[in-house]
């Protein structure tokens, strides 16, 4: 469905994308289409063809790892050349919204709108705000502990995805020590903003476990992803776990104690 060829209908959406949002006041210079990404620049998008490719890698691994319902629209991806430009263009557009490098927006009714600055770290920003867009067009209701968690899973490189985050050596550490934060402590937080540094790493190491652990907790996410997408969830993670594992805890710590770090 995602393919460049598709050059008609590709219009048809520049088209009525400039029409509908606050992106209009800028000017954009060079487009690219990436999977089910389409994205706009104000500089050369040529120049960051490998960091926007990862767009497209990070939508075939979370397809494939959480088995995700089929994207049915477009996700709409705005690139800016450097932080001045997009300081500028976010106090004009969202002045109540602070400055952040990247930024994430779904509105009822729209399509996922993804901002990013190219900064040293373009490339950990646009697979992480990718991941949630990816999320936010296939189901609803996503609990915000697992969408952050598997944002930060993903915006690592692929081939370090296990240990190559800030977040490993205290989770291994805390692991050694029999210290494991609850999954259902987690699972209260109902508003992304008020996370902490302890509760994305947490997340992280609760989402890297389901995802690379026992094999009998692997299905796990995917499950409850199914129950999201029918909007049907019979139960939260930290209970649909215990169906698979007598101490969920336990097995987390054993994890991380036994992990290794990746070269």
């Amino acid at each position: 469905m995602w393919k460049n060829t598709y050059l008609f209908s590709i219009f048809i959406l520049f088209f009525s994308i400039f029409h509908t949002n606050s992106a209009v006041s800028q000017v954009w210079t060079s487009t690219k289409v990436v999977g089910p990404f389409v994205c706009w620049g104000n500089f050369d998008l040529s120049k960051v063809e490998h960091e926007l490719a990862a767009l497209e890698e990070v939508h075939i691994q979370l397809s494939r790892s959480l088995k995700l319902p089929a994207i049915q629209e477009w996700i709409e991806v705005y690139v800016f050349d450097g932080t001045d430009s997009w300081k500028h263009f976010l106090r004009e557009n969202y002045p109540h919204v602070s400055y952040r490098r990247a930024l994430f927006i779904k509105k009822k009714g729209h399509r996922c709108q993804l901002f990013v600055c190219k900064t040293e770290d373009f490339l950990i920003d646009i697979r992480h705000e990718g991941t949630h867009a990816l999320l936010d067009s296939s189901v609803s209701g996503v609990p915000e502990w697992l969408h952050e968690g598997l944002a930060e899973y993903f915006e690592v490189n692929p081939n370090v995805r296990l240990t190559g985050t800030e977040w490993f050596s205290a989770t291994q550490r805390n692991a050694r020590f029999g210290i494991s934060r609850n999954l259902s402590s987690l699972e209260k937080i109902t508003d992304g903003m008020s996370m902490t540094n302890k509760d994305y790493r947490d997340a992280w190491a609760w989402v890297n476990f389901l995802l690379n652990g026992p094999p009998e907790v692997r299905s796990v996410l995917a499950e409850t992803i199914a129950d999201y997408a029918k909007g049907d969830v019979k139960m939260p993670v930290s209970e649909r776990i215990k169906t698979k594992i007598k101490n969920p805890d336990g097995a987390l710590r054993e994890f991380y104690r036994n992990l290794k770090k990746e070269k």
